[in-house]
Parts: structure tokens; sequence; C-alpha cells
């Protein structure tokens, strides 16, 4: 009975191992990763919308967009989110898989997608593309020709 007990303390162990070891990129294997860790450090913090109406686009951007980047999410690397910090509403979110000085990718996370801060934006199937400038203020995304300015928090 007692080698029974190893067996199975054994067994649990190991799937416990392995289950720590493996880590869900969301169906991700195949997507090159490329963050520059300089331009990381420049855009990553936190940032509010500044709630603007664009009148070339005939669109109100709400001033409760709330964005995040991140430079580790709890120890899954560089990640991005959008959310709506009144009502606690997820926007978009996910790993960064590509940074440069002029764009940011972001792998989606279905579960945590529910729009994007402008009608006009796009994703590219499970990406979100934006390029993006830094201004005195804060940020501007830019996707599909629309822009939306974050200031700093």
């Amino acid at each position: 009975m007692k080698k029974i007990w190893s067996i199975i303390l054994v067994a649990m162990l190991a799937f416990m191992c392995i289950g720590c070891g493996t880590q869900d990129n969301g169906g991700s294997e195949d997507i090159e990763v490329s963050i520059d860790a300089e331009c990381l450090s420049t855009v990553a913090g936190e940032y509010q919308a500044s709630g603007i109406y664009d009148a070339e686009n005939d669109e109100y951007v709400d001033a409760f967009w709330h964005l995040a980047i991140l430079e580790d999410n709890e120890g899954d690397g560089p990640y991005f989110t959008i959310y709506d910090n009144e009502a606690g509403n997820p926007g978009v979110e996910g790993r960064l898989i590509y940074l440069d000085d002029k764009t940011i990718k972001v792998l989606v996370d279905e579960e945590y997608y529910e729009q994007l801060p402008s009608d006009k934006w796009e994703l590219d199937g499970d990406t979100l593309t934006v390029d993006y400038a830094m201004t005195e203020l804060g940020i501007v995304l830019y996707n599909n020709n629309v822009e939306v300015g974050f200031r700093w928090e």
C-alpha cells in the first residue's frame, strides 16, 4: 500500500512540474517576438484617454479608456492593455510581440477582448497593430488612420 501511495505522489509531482514548466501562448508558438528594450522603457507606463472628438472621422473617443504598457506582466513579459476604468470592462489586451520606435503589435487575448477604443480601429486576425508617437503629454496610438491620444497618469 505504501508503494502505491509513493507512485501516486510521484505522478502528482511530475504533473505539477510539467504544468509549471509550460506556458500557454494561446496557440502562438510560431509567433516571433521582437521587443526593443529601450523603446519599451520609453513607452511603459499608465495612461488615460484624452476624450477627444475626431471631426475627420466623425467619432468621439471616450475619456474612460485606460492604457497600461507593462515591461513585465507577472513574469509573462511585456504586456499591453486598454480597458474601461469606469465600468471595469475589458477593451483589448494581450502580450506584446513586437515593439520598435514607431510600431506596437499585441497578440490579443480573446478572453479579455470586448472592444477597441475606436469603432474605426481594426484587428489583424488575432493581432492589434498600432503605430505610436510619444508626446510631452503622453502617447498617441494610430490604427486604420484613426488616432487616440492618452496622457501620462
